[in-house]
């Protein structure tokens, strides 16, 4: 017999979880600094406390530090596999669906009040220092912060993107620098507490980290040509190591398991150059005696394929746990005992109401994150959600109990972001239903599809309720994005929208 289909306002419930029984405001509440550190296209799997240890040392000092003293959730997934969606979903608490930011570039619509608005009428003081969030062009995380700057300062590179390898650092660099000097700022005792967000971007595509941490973390012996990128004329390293990248992706080149992992090895030091630009951070508010009622955050807006599927490396294709699974370590001292760790599911989007109920105050009727501040204090283990989904724009989506996985592409969309949009009639593969044991096979190699598998039919029950509630129903937008100045960043490679998904016949859904 068929799961029932509860009515959409019953689910809502369910996915809002603890948002709809948040604390009551109190004047007695302390309230904590809310400190959080995000690293652009960091997969969880590539944090060392969440297991990865290579012989060079984790390349995340900090983030193991801080899970040491805290919590790290194992299971938390994004909902959408890029830049913008993602954290607008973090500063929301609502899905892509919802806010309808579904692509890099959209508005974020005024009707959804993000974090900081909601924190600064509380009495914080309000910063976000974002490296490649250009807040002239891109100004859906600026609202409600006293100070915001990027590490872009309102332009793109003159020579455009791929024609200088440190850009990323430089941005970097920039970021961290202006944020250190708003703490120089603040006095050591203030009766306001602070909100501070800082985003780095050098852990993104093309892999040219900084030469130190290239050669601390190259696989030994390797002499491959993802050692030491020889440049062309009038090229740089950062054109060669895309140039390689995207011939191994579109089949017109092969490589070797070394390179694979020489290709690891460069988006480990890439990591491990942000991780220490963050520690800086960290280590200048705790000069400053900032830490010691703070709530730290230590997360990513999505992650990278790495070659997980179809030798495919960057993320804005993947609806796959490598792109959606992200690192979610939480540090507040004296309030959470250290070196806890949470199996349940968790989205990025559970943070704003935690943030809020730590703050003392209620989050809105309308967010859909699940408050994770029960189980930060100990008060139980059970994170509160039954399932995740995500989503490729308004075309594919998926949805996990934490076992099974199922993508539903009812339209057989294959995406064509880079670097298939710079080859003919290609996109990136998706089946129109996929079914994966994740628990056994979490990087999703083996396709267990059957229409008549029973965990395919509860998901994608499960899905259509999640779509047909009104909330959800928000089309993909048209104009958005200013896709030229996008495509100077990689994540387009046509300006042409058009160009941007072909389609396989899926005939019937079922």
């Amino acid at each position: 017999m068929q799961p029932s289909i509860r009515p959409a306002a019953a689910l809502l419930l369910a996915l809002a979880g603890g948002c709809l029984a948040a604390c009551s405001d109190s004047e007695d509440h302390v309230r904590p600094s809310i400190i959080i550190l995000t690293l652009d296209t960091l997969r969880a799997d590539h944090v060392g406390a969440y297991g990865n240890q290579p012989a060079a040392g984790s390349p995340t000092p900090l983030a193991d530090r801080l899970a040491a003293q805290g919590v790290v959730f194992e299971r938390c997934f994004v909902p959408r596999g890029v830049t913008h969606p993602s954290l607008a979903s973090l500063l929301t608490g609502k899905y892509p669906a919802t806010h309808g930011l579904r692509r890099n570039g959209f508005p974020l619509d005024a009707r959804h009040v993000p974090l900081p608005v909601l924190l600064a009428r509380a009495g914080y003081h309000t910063a976000g220092f974002a490296a490649n969030l250009d807040r002239s062009r891109w100004p859906f995380w600026v609202r409600g912060l006293e100070v915001a700057e990027d590490g872009i300062e309102g332009r793109l590179p003159e020579e455009g993107y791929g024609q200088s390898h440190v850009f990323q650092r430089v941005w970097d660099e920039r970021t961290v620098t202006k944020a250190l000097r708003w703490i120089e700022t603040l006095p050591r005792e203030d009766a306001a507490p602070v909100f501070l967000w800082v985003h780095l971007y050098d852990v993104h595509a093309p892999y040219t980290p900084e030469p130190r941490w290239l050669e601390h973390y190259s696989v030994p012996g390797y002499d491959g040509p993802f050692r030491r990128p020889t440049v062309r004329e009038g090229e740089s390293e950062q054109d060669q190591v895309t140039t390689l990248i995207d011939a191994w992706t579109l089949g017109r080149a092969s490589f070797t398991p070394a390179d694979l992992e020489q290709v690891k090895a460069l988006y480990d030091a890439g990591v491990r150059g942000c991780d220490e630009k963050l520690a800086r951070v960290a280590a200048a508010l705790e000069e400053k005696g900032l830490l010691e009622n703070a709530l730290v955050v230590y997360s990513s807006d999505h992650g990278d394929e790495l070659g997980d599927h179809h030798d495919y490396f960057q993320h804005g294709n993947s609806i796959y746990d490598g792109t959606l699974h992200v690192p979610l370590i939480v540090s507040w001292p004296g309030k959470v005992t250290g070196g806890r760790r949470v199996a349940g599911l968790t989205q990025n989007l559970d943070l704003f109401p935690t943030l809020l109920q730590a703050a003392g105050l209620t989050p809105p009727p309308d967010c859909e994150g699940v408050s994770l501040l029960p189980v930060l204090l100990g008060e139980t283990e059970d994170s509160g959600r039954s399932h995740v989904f995500a989503e490729w724009e308004d075309l594919i989506f998926s949805a996990s109990d934490g076992e099974w996985k199922y993508i539903h592409n009812p339209k057989g969309a294959q995406p064509r972001c880079p670097p298939y949009s710079f080859a003919e009639n290609v996109g990136f593969p998706y089946e129109c239903h996929e079914l994966y044991n994740v628990a056994v096979d979490p990087r999703e190699q083996h396709d267990l599809f059957a229409k008549s598998h029973p965990r395919a039919i509860s998901l994608l029950l499960w899905v259509e309720r999640f779509l047909g509630q009104p909330e959800h129903r928000n089309p993909l937008a048209p104009g958005g994005p200013a896709d030229e100045e996008l495509a100077a960043l990689g994540y387009l490679g046509s300006a042409r929208s058009e160009d941007r998904v072909l389609t396989i016949d899926c005939g019937e859904e079922r």
